[in-house]
Order: C-alpha cells, then structure tokens, then sequence
C-alpha cells in the first residue's frame, strides 16, 4: 500500500476570472478513485481558501486574508464534496495551524484520525486555518510547508506538488526561453536554495522558495518528493507509476528519526532563531547539545520550550530545536563579559540536524 500527500497549489486550481476551477477538481477525484483501486491511499492539501473568498467577494470593499479564507473555505470544499459525490466517495475535511500540534498528543492523535479515514476509503481534505492563523505565530505559512508536516504524521511515502509550473528549472521559464528543466536533484543544497526565486505566489502564499524548504525537510526525513504541472492529464497517477514528470527530489536514505523528531518539526511555531559559530556548529554535528557560550546572535523573539530555527555563521539553517531559555534571558546572558559555559541552550535530544 502506498500512502502519498498531493499538495493542489493555488495557481492549479483557479481560472483567469479567479472562480475555482471544478473540472481540474473533477479531474484529480477520477484520478483518486482509480489510484484507490490500486493501492493508493491519496490525503488532499489543497490551497486556494483565500482565491476563492476574493471572487465571492469581488467588486466589494476589502477584507483582510482572514476574511477572505472564511468565505472560500467553504465554497472550495462544497466543490470538492460534490465531485468526490459523483465518484461516490466521502471527503473529511480537517483545517488545521501549528497550535493544533502544540502537544505529542494532539499530534498523535490528528494522524492516528486520518489514517482511520484511509481505512475507510475517506478522502482526507486538509488545509491550513487560515480564518485564524494567517499572520500568526501559529501559521505554516504555506501549505507546502503544512504538506511535509501531514507526510511526517502518517508516515507517507510521497508528496506530490502540485503548480502551475512543469518542475524546478535551472532558471525562472518565464524569463529565460534557455531555460532546463531538472529532472532529479539528490540533495537541495544552499546554492541550489540560493538561485530560486523568493517571489511569493500572485495568489497564494508559497512560491518556489517554499517549496525547497519543505523539500528539504521532507528529504531528512526519508520521504520522496516531486513537484509537477497539476493542469497534465493524469499527473498523480504517472508520478506515483515512475513516469518521468516534474523534478523528484530523493530522500536521505541514512536518517533514521524517532517519532518525537516529527513532532518536534511539526510543532515549530516560533518566527525566533539564533545563530552560531563554527565550535558550536561542528558539536552539534557530533550530536552535542548547545551551550550559550556558542551562540553569537539571536533573531525575533522566542519563550522557552519552543522550537527554534539554529543557523550556521553564513546564516544556512543548521538544525531545529526546543530552547531551553526564553530570548530575553539568553541575550542577557550574551551580554556578560563572562560567558556561562554550562548554560545549556538546546539539549542533545531536542536538536534535529537538518
């Protein structure tokens, strides 16, 4: 049985007027009905919320992202209802922000719900609560981000992306007639990070940039990941077969992470990050805990027991982790002429090198 997460971008889903596009609906629920016939277990996260309040609410004063989000939330996921019904299949429809993961239970417990609904032929159909958490601490962001974080909880095999674009190019399409496409990457490296573009999407919040930071994280769990046009005909089911679509970028086969790991990623609601220096860098990569003595800048804000980003000296993310002293008390603590030593930052066991 193959478990696989395919992210249905924005740009995929909506017309030129703006209104959703329900034959690009109707076109990926026949391709589920059929992959469900041949052992596939397909979880929707589907973008295009906030399009879809913009088109209801066209012609009228402005409302924020919030606004929007509520009023295209419930007409994108009737669309989605009405063809699954067609095919007749059930969808669950889960909404979802980094709070919700706020504790091993919870996180536990949202996966162990969807892997019930697979058992029973349910489609999950997940989206990030926008109505709620666009511009909080406790948003993903962007749903690519939110697709990686449903792969870790129920231990999926796959994300497929789905864009308006064919895959990763050596450089923007748009822009460049020149332009290749890179049908495999092995590791999503800091210049390969480097050269993308970090336009954000017209309609939604991601963007190429997004999407290699999630596949990067998906990568050092061990779960492949493709990114692919979702307007070509039966895209999903190619992918899933081995037919060359898209870029694919392959997982690091050597990790080997315990559950509380995914929990950790999943859980990460700070904007905070700290910096260090070479010696700290080089510990932790030997699987030493973070002393303060190592760190040499803070970023944002963060409160004790949330989970960080650690950059190296270039500024490259290094790792992730649980802080074990809030952002205050550990600039106080830079501030001394006399470093604490022993003052422990993040613990061994609450660090995952990414």
């Amino acid at each position: 049985m193959k478990r696989i997460v395919v992210k249905i971008g924005t740009h995929t889903l909506i017309k030129k007027s703006g209104d959703i596009d329900r034959a690009i609906i109707a076109k990926f629920v026949k391709e589920i009905k059929l992959l469900q016939t041949k052992n596939c277990e397909i979880i929707i996260v589907t973008s295009g919320a906030v399009a879809a309040g913009r088109f209801l609410h066209k012609n009228k004063t402005d409302l924020n992202k919030r606004a929007y989000a509520a009023i295209g939330q419930t007409y994108l996921t009737s669309i989605y209802a009405d063809e699954f019904s067609k095919e007749s299949l059930l969808i669950a429809q889960i909404l979802l922000g980094k709070n919700d993961m706020a504790d091993m239970q919870s996180y536990h417990n949202m996966g162990g719900m969807i892997k019930d609904l697979l058992k029973h032929r349910i489609v999950p159909l997940i989206n990030e609560n926008d109505a709620v958490t666009n511009g909080t601490v406790a948003s993903y962001k962007d749903n690519d981000s939110l697709a990686v974080v449903i792969a870790l909880a129920i231990e999926a095999d796959m994300v497929i992306n789905l864009s308006h674009v064919d895959g990763l190019f050596d450089k923007d399409p748009s822009r460049y007639s020149d332009a290749k496409l890179i049908s495999k990457v092995e590791n999503v490296t800091k210049e390969l990070m480097r050269q993308c573009d970090t336009d954000v999407s017209q309609h939604g919040s991601g963007g190429m940039i997004a999407k290699l930071r999630a596949l990067r994280l998906a990568s050092c769990f061990g779960i492949t990941m493709v990114i692919a046009n979702g307007q070509k005909e039966r895209i999903i089911e190619k992918i899933i077969n081995g037919e060359c679509e898209g870029t694919i970028f392959l997982p690091n086969q050597k990790v080997l992470l315990k559950n509380r790991d995914r929990w950790l990623v999943s859980t990460k609601i700070s904007t905070g990050s700290i910096k260090i220096d070479a010696g700290a860098a080089e510990a932790l990569k030997k699987r030493k805990s973070l002393l303060a003595v190592g760190v040499t800048k803070i970023y944002g804000t963060f409160n004790k027991g949330e989970v960080i980003d650690v950059l190296d000296e270039e500024g490259d993310q290094l790792a992730i982790g649980m802080v074990k002293i809030n952002y205050h008390d550990l600039h106080g603590l830079l501030l001394k002429k006399e470093k604490i030593y022993n003052q422990e930052v993040i613990h061994v066991d609450d660090l995952i090198i990414i």
